[in-house]
């Protein structure tokens, strides 16, 4: 299993099944990854309008004030912890006027959704309202932005200390096995 740190409210919207995309430059093996939540709390996330919907389709009634880069008084939105696992089940590429696209040895790339991106008024797709869209500059100019759907999240029973890293890494066996005794079993969750 692999671990990765995303500030918080971000860790938290993808634990809990929200946010089903992870934006970022570099590719990443399919299957588990495990979500900690770094010890930063990214204060444009609590502004941003899809997390604070989110909030409030789980019930919450205000999302946490914000006081600092550093917050650590909301019980939901815990620092310096593993909070669950997703399983990443695609990884492609994204451009503004490409859409979400996979390279293809044909056209050179192919729509993510199959569409014909050669009928009249066809126009881009993105795969999530979560997903970041590049400003169209210089090609080449920087690695390609790549989006890593998600599936299946699983919050653990509960959260697991962990310091963690910006890069999807393997983790140490020992932090796996803590990982895996703290999942919920199968069917418990949908109880």
């Amino acid at each position: 299993m692999r671990s990765i740190s995303i500030p918080q409210p971000w860790a938290w919207a993808v634990v809990s099944g929200r946010k089903n995309v992870l934006n970022r430059r570099s590719s990443t093996r399919l299957g588990p990854l495990a979500i900690q939540a770094s010890q930063t709390f990214d204060t444009a996330g609590a502004h941003y309008n899809l997390m604070r919907q989110a909030w409030a389709l789980l019930g919450m009634q205000e999302f946490p004030k914000v006081v600092g880069p550093l917050v650590r008084t909301d019980p939901h939105l815990p620092t310096g912890v593993i909070l669950g696992v997703v399983d990443v089940v695609n990884v492609h590429l994204v451009d503004p006027l490409r859409g979400c696209y996979v390279e293809s040895d044909v056209l050179g790339w192919l729509p993510l959704d199959g569409s014909d991106a050669s009928e009249f008024g066809w126009t881009p797709r993105f795969c999530s309202p979560w997903c970041d869209v590049p400003a169209r500059g210089a090609i080449g100019a920087e690695k390609p932005l790549r989006h890593w759907t998600l599936s299946d999240p699983r919050l653990l029973v509960e959260p697991l200390p962990f310091k963690g890293h910006l890069r999807a890494r393997r983790l140490p066996e020992s932090i796996e096995s803590a990982v895996r005794s703290r999942l919920p079993l199968k069917g418990a969750r949908d109880e």
